[in-house]
């Protein structure tokens, strides 16, 4: 026979399910053999998250995030499988479970350019002439992409403005340089010129 039941009755505390797609982040830790360094930014596949769960807790949730991952030693482009992190929260559902990563990594190497500079008068018909006339720089490049890197892409501007009627130098601006290649060096940052009516 049943005596008693204590407690006779149980409380839950219901509220709405909610979900939303979410941004991806990966936690990565790449450490490069030398000489090698990312090709272009790190791919996630997919590169958004569902997640699902009390609407209380999933307003507070702006992005979601995979497990660590650290590559050592990288000369080549890698792909991964790789978990997400899990919520310590009851009731969150995320999916996928995991996903795609693809690290991709390239050999680079130093290349040298002589600019010709080119000057835009924004201000008037007056002939402005700069020196010097060249300026070398030097960019960090994909080894792959060394012989697309070269004057005909890149351009060395200086431009002439009202306001630098009281300056001496103007500024040196880079012009075409594409997304994979990065500037180390600029031979000067400022030109002297002179002004023929």
């Amino acid at each position: 026979n049943l005596r008693y039941i204590s407690p006779d009755t149980l409380y839950f505390k219901t509220e709405s399910r909610y979900g939303k797609h979410l941004p991806l982040q990966a936690r990565l830790e790449l450490n490069f053999s030398p000489g090698f360094k990312l090709r272009s930014p790190v791919q996630l596949n997919p590169d958004s998250i569902w997640i699902s769960g009390p609407a209380s807790f999933i307003d507070t949730v702006s992005a979601v995030t995979t497990k660590p991952l650290q590559l050592n030693n990288l000369k080549d482009s890698v792909s991964r499988r790789i978990g997400i992190e899990p919520y310590q929260v009851e009731g969150i559902k995320v999916e996928p479970k995991e996903v795609s990563v693809f690290v991709p990594v390239e050999k680079f190497t130093e290349k040298e350019l002589n600019l010709r500079l080119k000057v835009s008068n924004e201000m008037d018909d007056r002939t402005i002439r700069c020196y010097p006339r060249e300026v070398k720089v030097v960019f960090l490049v994909p080894l792959t992409k060394f012989e697309y890197v070269d004057t005909s892409l890149v351009d060395g501007i200086v431009r002439f403005t009202e306001d630098d009627l009281q300056s001496t130098r103007l500024p040196i601006e880079l012009t075409g340089v594409p997304p994979y290649a990065k500037l180390i060096r600029k031979e000067v940052d400022k030109v002297e010129f002179i002004i023929k009516e």
